[in-house]
């Protein structure tokens, strides 16, 4: 995946708080900044994506008269000062891992229908069958 970010009339740093470089000679954002023009953020980048390098100076003229890649690398931040500059993105880890899993209906109309199970007996406090034992309890 790439995404990239163009900062029309703003510094790279009303969005992006800090870069970092990586192993493997990468730049990645280490975390945004509180604002609400939002550019890489609309565009999909997140913190665990780098810096397209090459892209990026090959891309943006600004950017590629003023910087090389070492240069880059020695100090990322020094980006967060630019303004009228497109910066691209990449991200690295693509082995992509569910973290949710869902089904039914974006929009429900009304509550769901569905009623847990009841439990006769529920052994002690600490034993935790549902979210709401404690509810089930009391009743």
């Amino acid at each position: 995946p790439e995404a990239a970010a163009f900062y029309k009339d703003c510094k790279v740093g009303s969005e992006i708080a800090s870069f970092s470089c990586i192993d493997g000679g990468e730049i990645q954002v280490d975390n945004f900044a509180a604002s609400n023009f939002n550019p890489a953020q609309e565009a999909g980048v997140r913190t665990d994506w780098c810096l397209d390098i090459d892209k990026t100076l090959a891309q943006d003229p600004k950017i590629g008269q003023n910087f090389d890649r070492k240069l880059l690398l020695d100090d990322p931040n020094m980006l967060l000062g630019m303004s009228d500059v497109t910066l691209v993105f990449k991200q690295l880890n693509v082995d992509m891992q569910l973290k949710f899993e869902g089904s039914g209906p974006a929009d429900l109309s009304e509550p769901s229908k569905i009623v847990p199970l009841r439990p006769n007996f529920i052994p002690n406090e600490v034993t935790w069958f549902t979210a709401g034992a404690a509810t089930l309890k009391k009743n």
